[in-house]
């Protein structure tokens, strides 16, 4: 059990020291290279701006009718998402409707806090590691 532990112990502390290496090996190269920073930055703003603009064609070639349009460089086609909603579910068929029942783990939580137990029919899937690294003296 000791030798159990302390071999946890040896690949906890590997994996921090990893972790941490690499954090300052960014930090490091973002403050050394500029040229690397302002790549990483313009990246960013690149994606950004790809995301308005698609948008943007999407809603002028809907508002025209298009479903394709060409360029010299590129070929833009609207296609259905393939996801679908309403207002009114009540008068959808309801074999185009499925019934969806799910445990609401708020309330499964309060029930536990207040009883002391899980509710009948219930079991915890398990636990959830959290790593706070120390600092080093």
């Amino acid at each position: 059990m000791e030798n159990d532990m302390k071999a946890l112990n040896d690949l906890v502390e590997e994996y921090t020291n990893k972790e941490t290496e690499l954090v300052k090996v960014e930090q490091e190269l973002a403050t050394r290279d500029e040229q690397f920073a302002n790549f990483i930055a313009a990246q960013k703003r690149l994606k950004e701006a790809n995301e308005v603009l698609r948008g943007m064609i999407r809603e002028e070639m809907e508002a025209r009718g298009l479903t394709e349009h060409e360029t010299d460089t590129v070929i833009l086609k609207l296609t259905p998402s393939g996801k679908y909603r309403t207002d009114d579910i009540e008068a959808v068929d309801d074999s185009l409707c499925k019934v969806v029942k799910s445990l609401d783990n708020k309330r499964v939580k309060a029930y536990l806090e207040l009883n002391g137990h899980l509710p009948e029919g219930v079991e915890s899937t398990g636990s959830v590691l959290r790593i706070k690294v120390k600092e080093k003296k």
